[in-house]
């Protein structure tokens, strides 16, 4: 027999599932973002070389 609480249980459950997935996507997306940076800066040093003021 399934109780009346049954689909709000189901609607909290499926909530907390987007809630985590919406964190995941969130990180990742800060590591995509330092990734690049850190990258974008490597090059920067390639073509640039070190700075040394004149």
């Amino acid at each position: 027999m399934v109780s009346k609480d049954q689909p709000a249980e189901d609607r909290t459950d499926l909530a907390e599932d987007r809630t985590i997935l919406a964190v995941e996507r969130t990180f990742s997306g800060w590591i995509r973002t330092g990734l690049a940076t850190v990258a974008v800066a490597i090059g920067m040093q390639a073509v640039f070389g070190p700075f040394q003021p004149t």
